[in-house]
């Protein structure tokens, strides 16, 4: 993302962070079953986190949707906080729906380039078994697609990164499907954009 091309200040540039698990902050691992274990989306998470710090991104535009999984400790809430970020519970999307959900992230992102990171995770187990991390009561697929289609028609989208599809727990190839259907959907809407 700081390699982006030159047309682009991605010093002026927001996050629309799609997870299911919070802690933004430097933390160098998570606790499972009472120990300490490295994740490559704790690091994913770390490494946006160090773009705020370094002022790559507006923190106070920045947006994190979709979590549901199980909290550390209050410094989790605290750092997410900490980096301006507006947190859109799995919960909440599911009362707001779809189109309030967007109409947050649009207002929050405004004529601003942001950037969109996608952990597959956030969908359900039902939408995505094959992740290192499945939790239930997530997205529905339908709904994460129609979510990024608008957001990504209606800004001003400079990058994406799409994590966690992880094949040797994806039976029936389900999360490949969805990871790559958000991908391609994702591709096309970059496309259009750049023919304006």
């Amino acid at each position: 993302m700081t390699k982006a091309p030159d047309k682009v200040n991605l010093a002026h540039s927001t996050l629309l962070l799609v997870d299911d698990q919070v802690g933004p902050a430097g933390t160098d691992c998570f606790h499972r079953g009472g120990r300490q274990v490295e994740a490559s989306a704790e690091n994913r998470i770390r490494t946006q986190a160090s773009r705020l710090e370094e002022g790559l991104l507006r923190e106070e535009s920045s947006m994190h949707v979709g979590i549901r999984g199980p909290l550390y400790g209050k410094q989790d809430i605290v750092d997410d906080k900490r980096f301006g970020f507006r947190t859109v519970r799995a919960a909440d999307f599911d009362g707001m729906g779809v189109a309030e959900v967007v109409g947050l992230a649009r207002e929050r992102v405004g004529d601003m380039p942001f950037y969109l990171s996608i952990d597959i995770d956030v969908l359900d187990p039902a939408f995505a078994p094959g992740t290192g991390t499945p939790e239930p009561g997530g997205l529905q697929s339908a709904d994460l697609l129609r979510a990024v289609r608008t957001v990504a028609m209606h800004t001003t989208l400079v990058g994406i990164d799409l994590v966690e599809v992880s094949p040797a727990y994806d039976h029936a190839e389900i999360t490949s499907l969805a990871a790559a259907t958000l991908a391609y959907e994702i591709m096309s809407l970059l496309a259009v954009a750049e023919s304006r």
